[in-house]
């Protein structure tokens, strides 16, 4: 007896759109699983608020760079302008 049941030999466009078909739902799931896990490393592990930073009077590194470049704003032709209390940006805020 021979056997009916046997399945012709697929094509390469077949065999394209079959590995498409299999791979596509991996990919679109890996995608939406790394841009969860960037949220979570941008706005809920760095603490409550998101990525806003509390601000600059209560944060000793900013200090420490106040008074550290606080020599060089001085003269005609300074590049920047140091306040005495250093505050957020408001666009930031």
């Amino acid at each position: 007896m021979t056997e009916d049941n046997e399945t012709p030999p697929m094509s390469a466009a077949e065999k394209r759109r079959l590995i498409f078909r299999l791979v596509a739902p991996h990919v679109v799931i890996v995608a939406v699983a790394m841009a969860a896990a960037l949220y979570v490393v941008l706005y809920v592990i760095k603490g409550g608020r998101g990525k806003e930073v509390n601000d600059a009077n209560q944060c000793l590194i900013s200090q420490m760079a106040t008074k550290r470049v606080a020599p060089f704003a001085k003269g005609q032709v300074a590049a920047l302008n140091v306040q005495k209390n250093p505050r957020q940006s408001k666009a930031y805020g």
